[in-house]
């Protein structure tokens, strides 16, 4: 028998002990290894600022291993209170309150006191200021001296910026000239995005356009590898903006917005051609278009454009994209402004022009959209409206087989579309590949409206289908398919606005869809209004069947 050592019992082992010392070993030797401690902080970047600070803050306590990845996470934007946690560096104070604005005497350490003199100081502001990547900057909102503080920082560091780092700029434009010199002072050669906002109002065209040169012609001189600009602005007409978008020559995505019932802020054919003839790289066009109809037609062409976001009036959208020549072009949105007023010959150019060969050989995706969709009512007199069917404009075309995502939103008080269940196979079969399908314009009043058979052909065809929006539904008789596809189907979203006639057995629709879309989770329309599904009476019943399935 053996006896226990003298001065004790024998050592007794907790079930489970071992696994966990491994654990905690192996956990040990991870987090050694700075390329997984930097991978796990790079994790934080994503998190929302109330949880990314304080987490990363208490992180950077911890240890010596932490602190360098930790702080990178923490100082790489300041969005939430601009550049006051590098002020405070100088001026060691704390504000009580975020809501609190900077007074005057935070900043007599710099300017007054020139405490950036000290070393120790000094070093730790440029290391923080190299860590910082993003920036948001409220020229209107800043205190008394920052402007000041900042131009003396950039002359102690030999004209050169504290923010040698930084990469995307939200900058609120202000008519305080010293505040906005400051801003460009700071910014770096490499920056790669930039956002302006100037909604402030002038008191006429010339300060304006003076204003906006001055701030876009020192970003173009400062940054010439500047790849993302975008500029919301009103009260500037194309004429005078152009010149200054030109000068970005190296700039792959340009948005361009204005507020819609600004008209002299549309682009016209001449200013579209000469844009994109001054930038050979962009990729991503965002503007927009007007009096398209009015000039002679002049094809536009760009060879790099991959995404094309227009808007404008359905005439100059319709004419624009009849003179596009975009042969890389995936992804086109037009954006209907005057949906109720959009005539039939017009709506059918524009679709049949995005959807042919000469506009682009790579369109997979296309949105015809509208500010809100238009939802008429049952008593409304459509006498008068012109008629067509869908497959009358969706007439099969190659493109088709390429298309990943077609949505259309655009409802007229012109016009009415239809669409049948033998429509519906014919548009599966030509789309095999999609995963976004939405006709959002049917409605009650629509001569012909597809009925619960027709869902059969998107779930045979179009394996790949995740949203489905039909508008309208023939809501009876219901009947079950007869064959259902061998695997389970993807669809998540079915988007249906009202049916034209009552749903009398809700829990045999429920059925009928869980047989062929057992993904199905929700009616509600992801992109659209609340009241988009307001007209179907039935949808809440038929949810609350579907969840109960489930259970």
């Amino acid at each position: 028998m053996t006896r226990p050592k003298a001065g004790g019992a024998p050592k007794v082992t907790k079930p489970g002990g071992d696994s966990t010392l491994a654990t905690s070993i192996a956990r040990d030797q991870a987090l050694q290894c700075s390329d997984v401690v930097e991978a796990i902080f790079d994790e934080m970047e994503v998190w929302p600022d109330s949880e990314r600070y304080p987490a990363c803050a208490r992180c950077a306590r911890v240890c010596r291993s932490f602190y360098r990845p930790a702080t990178r996470v923490l100082w790489s934007s300041l969005s939430d209170e601009g550049m006051f946690p590098l002020w405070s560096i100088f001026t060691q104070r704390k504000r009580t309150s975020r809501s609190l604005p900077l007074d005057g005497h935070c900043f007599d350490s710099i300017v007054t006191e020139k405490a950036y003199l000290q070393r120790d100081l000094w070093e730790r502001f440029l290391y923080y200021g190299s860590l910082v990547r993003e920036l948001v900057w409220h020229s209107g909102l800043l205190s008394p001296g920052e402007s000041t503080a900042c131009r003396m920082l950039v002359d102690h560091n030999d004209d050169r910026t504290f923010l040698p780092n930084l990469r995307a700029l939200t900058w609120f434009h202000s008519r305080d000239v010293e505040h906005n010199e400051a801003i460009i002072m700071l910014i770096p050669p490499n920056l790669d995005v930039l956002n302006i906002w100037m909604n402030v109002c002038y008191a006429n065209t010339t300060d304006l356009v003076n204003a906006t040169e001055s701030a876009l012609h020192p970003v173009a001189d400062r940054c010439p590898s500047l790849r993302y600009l975008n500029l919301r602005i009103q009260y500037i007409s194309a004429e005078h903006l152009l010149p200054v978008l030109c000068r970005f020559k190296n700039v792959h995505d340009l948005r361009v917005n204005h507020m819609e019932w600004a008209a002299r802020g549309y682009f016209r054919s001449a200013d579209t051609c000469q844009l994109l003839a001054s930038l050979p790289c962009l990729h991503r066009l965002d503007i927009s278009v007007a009096e398209f109809n009015r000039t002679p037609p002049v094809p536009i062409t760009h060879p790099q454009l991959r995404f094309l976001r227009c808007s404008g009036a359905s005439a100059d959208l319709a004419t624009f994209a009849a003179l596009l020549r975009v042969p890389r072009l995936t992804v086109f949105w037009a954006y209907c402004t005057n949906q109720e007023a959009t005539r039939l010959s017009d709506f059918q150019l524009l679709v049949r022009s995005a959807l042919s060969p000469s506009f682009s050989g790579s369109l997979s995706r296309f949105y015809a959209e509208q500010e809100y969709l238009y939802d008429r009512i049952t008593t409304e007199d459509t006498s008068s409206y012109e008629t067509a069917s869908f497959m009358d404009i969706l007439s099969p075309m190659p493109s088709l087989a390429h298309m990943v995502d077609f949505s259309i939103g655009i409802a007229s008080q012109r016009f009415m579309l239809s669409l049948t269940d033998n429509d519906l196979l014919a548009l599966g079969r030509a789309m095999p590949r999609l995963r976004t399908f939405r006709l959002m314009p049917l409605s009650a009043q629509s001569p012909r409206v597809p009925s619960p058979r027709g869902l059969m052909q998107f779930a045979v065809d179009c394996p790949d289908l995740e949203v489905l929006g039909l508008g309208a539904l023939r809501g009876a008789p219901i009947e079950m398919p007869s064959r259902v596809p061998s695997t389970e189907h993807p669809l998540v979203e079915l988007i249906l606005k009202e049916a034209t006639t009552p749903v009398k057995e809700p829990k045999k629709l429920a059925t009928y869809l869980h047989t062929l879309f057992p993904a199905l989770n929700d009616f509600v329309p992801p992109s659209l209004p609340v009241n988009a599904i307001a007209g179907w009476s039935a949808t809440k019943r038929i949810h609350t069947s579907l969840t109960r399935g489930k259970k």
